[in-house]
This record gives structure tokens, C-alpha cells and sequence, in this order.
């Protein structure tokens, strides 16, 4: 399995876009949140989104290609994939009851 960590920037984006955005990106698969070795919960900022999955980076690509063209305006897309991440000062997600 690979892990991504995705950016999309909404060029002139408006109010609403980003959460259209996100409901999105989250029913392709992707995450608003990252989890540590320890399992603890992190949001990520706004316009990053986690992906693991056993695909390459031109696959997430055109994923997050199909997603973003949904949200009507230009954007662009950043990918890492990765071994291993490392964070700081990130907000914990609040708990699911």
C-alpha cells in the first residue's frame, strides 16, 4: 500500500467550494485527516487530503482530476507519495461518540 498526501488549490474560489470540494474528494476515497503511529487523529489544513491505496501517483492523479472538475472552477493539484510523514502543530480531530 502507498500513502499520498494530496493539495488541491480552488483558483477564485467562493464561498462553498472547498466543502464541495471535500464531500467530494471524501466519496473517491480520500481523507480530511491524517492518524499517527500512535493512532491519534489529525486534521489536516484545508486543500490536503490523505490517500493510501495500492495505485501509483498518475492513477491518484486522475482520481483527484475527476473529483476537482466536479467543483466547476480551475484548480491545481499537488502529489507526494510517501514512506513515511511527519507533522507538526496539527489540530487533533475531535473524538466520534
Amino acid at each position: 500500500m502507498s500513502n499520498f498526501t494530496v493539495r488541491v488549490y480552488v483558483h477564485n474560489e467562493v464561498a462553498g467550494n472547498m466543502a464541495e470540494l471535500n464531500g467530494i474528494m471524501v466519496s473517491y476515497g480520500f481523507r480530511l485527516t491524517i492518524s499517527s503511529d500512535v493512532g491519534t487523529i489529525y486534521v489536516l489544513p484545508p486543500g490536503e487530503y490523505s490517500y493510501t491505496g495500492n495505485i501509483d501517483r498518475k492513477a491518484v492523479l486522475e482520481m483527484v482530476k475527476a473529483a476537482a472538475g466536479q467543483v466547476g472552477k480551475k484548480y491545481s493539484i499537488f502529489i507526494t507519495e510517501s514512506k513515511g510523514r511527519t507533522w507538526y502543530n496539527l489540530t487533533k480531530a475531535p473524538k466520534v461518540p
